[in-house]
């Protein structure tokens, strides 16, 4: 779909505007201008074109989603597929939501990026993220820029139990320490090519309690923390 968006009907096979006479033959009507506004303005400037695109609503009923990481050979396979994508235009929000089988466990999520064309022009676009399975839930709120990467977000996370937890994040009970209680996790990650901050992190699992920070600097010939 293309915006601005305006009703139309249609005389005799040829397509008119309620508000407006239809143009002659072979003339194009003139394109409206973008507002593009903010900080990040140059970059949805330069896909202004592409602004003007929009998905009312793509569905995915019962559908199968496969990745492969070359270099680690590690997949990730999503089956039971049902999920919504809406993006009425590229300079504005898009949401997302849908349900799925992961490891034969059901997951639903709910997503949402400020400017789909931020992302794509280099800058960086608001994001939020939340995974859902069972009881067990964990979202992440804040930025989000992929060229280059940089991130800034605060997690969160509950589950009743450190098994129900370990589900949500693709790992088998029995790799897990025997500890019981109710687990909670809270922190910031901070990223871009140049190094990874962790701080503010918290983690409890019944009685225990665990807090800290940690630092990756990523710039040299190996990883130092």
């Amino acid at each position: 779909s293309w915006a601005p968006r305006q009703p139309m009907k249609r005389i005799e096979g040829v397509f008119t505007q309620f508000d407006g006479a239809a143009p002659a033959p072979g003339a194009s009507a003139p394109e409206p201008e973008i507002a593009v506004t903010g900080p990040d303005a140059g970059a949805v400037r330069e896909l202004s074109g592409l602004a003007r695109v929009g998905f009312d609503d793509i569905e995915i009923v019962k559908g199968r989603i496969a990745y492969t990481d070359a270099r680690s050979a590690q997949s990730v396979l999503l089956t039971d597929v049902d999920a919504r994508l809406s993006v009425p235009d590229l300079a504005g929000s898009a949401r997302l939501s849908g349900t799925a089988k992961w490891r034969e466990q059901p997951v639903s999520i709910e997503a949402e990026a400020d400017s789909p064309a931020k992302l794509a022009g280099g800058a960086a676009a608001a994001v939020s993220v939340t995974l859902l399975n069972g009881k067990a839930s964990l979202s992440a709120k804040g930025s989000l820029g992929l060229n280059p990467l940089a991130l800034d977000l605060r997690l969160e996370g509950a589950a009743p139990s450190l098994a129900e937890a370990g589900t949500l994040a693709g790992v088998v009970a029995a790799d897990l320490p025997a500890l019981s209680g109710p687990v909670s996790l809270a922190g910031r990650i901070a990223a871009s090519p140049a190094e990874v901050l962790v701080h503010e992190a918290t983690l409890s699992v019944g009685a225990l309690k665990l807090s800290g920070a940690a630092q990756a600097e990523l710039g040299g010939k190996a990883p130092r923390i």
